[in-house]
């Protein structure tokens, strides 16, 4: 402090404070504030009772220190500091809070910064002790005034740092400004974060349109899947404005561009419930009705193709057809009082191993089957005993028994024989007589054994070509084919439709 002082005595105008700062080195920055004191408070104490004034009745600011100034030289100075010890307390807590308080208007931010900028530039580090300083600043809002701000001490640190980072200081420091604005959570977070939360929003918007329409009832779970029948039509609602082709749950969907415009939508209310009117209920429900009844009426038709197929098995194959026919002298076919006798089997039809059967069509409506056996090599178990077939013997005969609830389905396996069947009278198609058929004798070959009735009944057996049922009877001359009367079958369920190829089968008319 001596040598500051006789320094300041050679330099008139000088300060010894100059000197003393210059040579300490010490810096300018005011590093410790005043502490309030007992006039600060009682100049506080003083504008409170000014403001409670009305407007017009207030002193200016001078002349409220000048009355304040006379008030305070009256009171002792031993008893000033007891006069405004509560206004001390507060005017403390006040500049203590007002470090950590924000400001309530931009511009108070604005002009803080600016002068706390400035009075680092003022401190001249750089100068006094050659310290390179690089400093960036960036507003931490984006309604703030401030801008981004770069303060280097020299050009060199500029040049380092766009060596180091590939990017220029004003660069940086507008990607740093970017990134304060956005915060952390904004740019850390993923795109996948970003969609699920799209898809939270946009499912909230629709559940809470779907309560608000059907209140006070309880608002129904939304269901996308049979939206018609679980939603529209229990409620009579609908949404209109869906802005997508396609009706998902908003969790169905993972491009953003349309889960934003789903969520635009019905932020925006272009998107919304509605209720039905009368007129559309009346309309929904006859267009209901009618599907109902194709769906059933389709459902009945394939029961019915299901039996027919279930019942009816191949026609005879090709081969067939180079088969000699049985000549006509030795086809049987009985008068309407002749009994129903067996058709000899012609020597050209080749026998198959097993059990075979030959069918007779008698006009009088009898029926007959005749069952044989043929010779067929030593079986495996040999030796063993022998399990009851119950269904024929070797070179005996039987009579079928007869029955009123079996079908017969075979396949064919040798020649047929066609003949020609007179006009009679069909039961179900009233009195009216059919054409002459051509209906076809087959020689076939079974599994296991079915009889068949022959009360009142006449025994019809087709191949192929096939033809539907309704088919009109084609003449004669285009034999064989089958007639074309209604045929039931003998577990009794009507029957219609085209048969199947490659089918045989026995029906009750």
């Amino acid at each position: 402090m001596a040598r500051a002082q006789e320094v300041a005595a050679r330099f008139p105008g000088t300060t010894v404070q100059h000197f003393h700062r210059q040579f300490h080195q010490i810096g300018r920055l005011q590093l410790k504030k005043c502490s309030p004191n007992p006039w600060n408070a009682f100049m506080r104490q003083a504008r409170a009772q000014n403001n409670a004034f009305p407007p017009g009745e207030r002193m200016t600011l001078t002349e409220l220190s000048k009355d304040a100034s006379e008030r305070w030289k009256l009171i002792p100075p031993q008893d000033r500091i007891q006069t405004v010890n509560v206004e001390m307390s507060e005017l403390q807590e006040k500049r203590a809070m007002r470090s950590k308080t924000a400001y309530n208007h931009p511009k108070q931010v604005f002009q803080d910064c600016q002068a706390t900028l400035q009075g680092v530039r003022d401190v001249d580090l750089h100068g006094r002790t050659g310290v390179e300083v690089l400093l960036f600043t960036s507003r931490g809002h984006v309604r703030d005034w401030a801008n981004a701000a770069v303060f280097s001490t020299n050009t060199r640190l500029q040049d380092f740092f766009k060596i180091s980072t590939s990017l220029s200081v004003d660069d940086f420091a507008y990607h740093m400004e970017g990134f304060c604005i956005g915060g952390v959570a904004g740019a850390a977070s993923s795109y996948a974060t970003e969609i699920l939360n799209l898809k939270q929003q946009v499912k909230t918007l629709i559940n809470e349109g779907l309560a608000a329409i059907v209140s006070p009832r309880k608002a129904p779970r939304m269901v996308y899947i049979n939206f018609k029948q679980n939603i529209s039509h229990v409620h009579n609602i609908v949404i209109e404005g869906w802005p997508l082709d396609q009706f998902r749950s908003p969790g169905d969907f993972s491009n953003h561009d349309q889960l934003q415009q789903l969520y635009n939508a019905w932020s925006d209310g272009k998107a919304y419930w509605r209720h039905l009117t009368p007129a559309e209920i009346t309309l929904r429900e006859a267009s209901d009705r009618a599907l109902r009844e194709q769906e059933e009426a389709a459902r009945n038709q394939a029961t019915l193709d299901s039996t027919l197929s279930s019942s009816l098995l191949p026609t005879p194959s090709s081969s067939l057809s180079s088969t000699p026919a049985m000549p006509p002298s030795e086809m049987l076919v009985p008068s309407q009082d002749s009994s129903v006798g067996p058709s000899p089997i012609p020597a050209s039809v080749p026998s198959s191993g097993g059990v075979t059967f030959q069918s007779v069509l008698a006009v009088n409506g009898s029926g007959m089957i005749e069952m044989r056996t043929t010779t067929r090599g030593k079986r495996s178990g040999a030796g063993e005993k022998r399990k009851k077939s119950g269904d024929s013997a070797p070179n005996k005969k039987k009579k079928a028994k007869t029955s009123t609830q079996t079908s017969m389905t075979t396949s064919l396996t040798s020649a047929n024989v066609a003949e020609t069947i007179p006009p009679t009278t069909s039961p179900l198609a009233g009195s009216a007589p059919t054409h002459p058929q051509t209906s076809v004798v087959p020689r076939f070959t079974s599994a296991s054994s079915h009889l068949l009735s022959s009360t009142s009944t006449q025994f019809v057996s087709y191949q192929c070509p096939p033809l539907p049922f309704d088919t009109p009877s084609p003449p004669p001359s285009l034999a064989p084919t089958f007639v074309s009367q209604p045929v039931v079958p003998l577990h009794g369920v009507a029957s219609s439709g085209p048969v199947t190829s490659g089918t045989f089968s026995v029906f009750k008319l």
